[in-house]
């Protein structure tokens, strides 16, 4: 068989079991993905039972620190409906926020580092290639640059 054909059939066969793999653990994210309202159930029922056994056993806790408690929401929520005094100018303390991303900005932000890894393995593939087809003469560079520093 000619070496660009055997490569050829090499690489297919590779990225074939590449695929093959790739499908599976796509199949296994989809179905963990189906089932997640499911599982996000289960996780909250198990909360809720740890939360009612909890304030269950630590109810004498709860009982003895309300009238304290009722003075310290009070206080913290005067606190956080007051306006931050001004300045000795007059002006209010104004806090600058960034503007929301538009949508192309939020899926550049998605796509471009899932791109990366794939640009890395199309680099690796035709490296790859290469280095099959050409591997006689790889082969025989490295050995008279071995044989330059043996000798």
């Amino acid at each position: 068989m000619p070496r660009p054909a055997a490569v050829i059939i090499a690489v297919l066969l590779a990225l074939g079991s590449f695929g093959a793999v790739s499908a599976v653990i796509i199949s296994q994210a989809a179905t963990i993905g189906k089932n997640a309202p499911t599982y996000a159930q289960r996780i909250t029922g198990k909360i809720e039972v740890v939360r009612t056994d909890l304030t269950r056993r630590f109810d004498f806790l709860t009982r003895e620190s309300r009238a304290g408690s009722a003075r310290t929401r009070a206080a913290s929520a005067k606190r956080s409906m007051a306006l931050p005094p001004p300045t000795a100018s007059g002006a209010l303390p104004v806090e600058v926020q960034k503007a929301p991303l538009t949508a192309t900005e939020e899926l550049k932000t998605f796509v471009l580092p899932a791109l990366e890894p794939l640009e890395t393995t199309l680099v690796v593939l035709i490296v790859t290639i290469f280095i099959l087809i050409q591997k006689d003469d790889l082969r025989d560079r490295a050995i008279r640059l071995m044989g330059a520093w043996a000798a």
